[in-house]
Formats: C-alpha cells, structure tokens, sequence
C-alpha cells in the first residue's frame, strides 16, 4: 500500500464520517427542534466539505483533474480526518445526552 492508497482510504472514511454527522445533526434538530441557528450552520459546513469529497473523488478519477486545487496530500487528509472525526465523536455525545432528556 503506497501513500495514495492510503489517503484515497481517509478520504473516503472521512466522507462517511461527513455523513454520519450530518444524519446525527437531522436527528438532533428533529428530537429537540432547538438551536436552528446551529442546525443550519453545521448542515452548511458538512455540506460545503461533502462537496470538496465529491470533487476530490471526481479528481481521483480524472473526471475534474483541470482543478489542481482540489488535490490533497495524504497529511492534510489524515489531519481532516481527525477534526471531523473528533466533531462526529462531539456531537454523537450531544445527540446521546438530547435523546437521554427526552426520557
């Protein structure tokens, strides 16, 4: 496994964790239909990174290799990795303690 192999693997996982996170957002804003503010703030931002995802994965591919820009190196994904992982970990606690509250 060589270095573009591994970052082609965070890429995706942290793909999914983008969406895992934005599923858990949609569940809190349903349960407690508070804090729209935060709602929509986190929806953008994992919107806004779900689309760099596309794009990179579409680079990848050669579908946008045009846009050198959207090229990543295997730190930097790793680094994006954590943070979101680390955001998903935050809020999959906020959702346990909402759900908990509401019992």
């Amino acid at each position: 496994m060589n270095l573009s192999d591994l970052r082609f693997i965070l890429q995706g996982a942290t793909t999914v964790v983008i969406m895992l996170i934005m599923y858990i957002q949609i569940r809190q804003f349903v349960l407690s239909k508070k804090n729209i503010g935060y709602f929509v703030a986190m929806i953008f931002w994992m919107a806004h990174a779900l689309i760099f995802y596309v794009f990179v994965f579409l680079n990848h591919y050669g579908l946008f290799s045009y846009l050198s820009f959207i090229s990543s190196n295997t730190w930097s994904s790793a680094l994006r990795f954590h943070g979101y992982f680390t955001i998903l970990c935050i809020e999959a606690s906020r959702y346990s303690l909402i759900k908990i509250g509401r019992k």
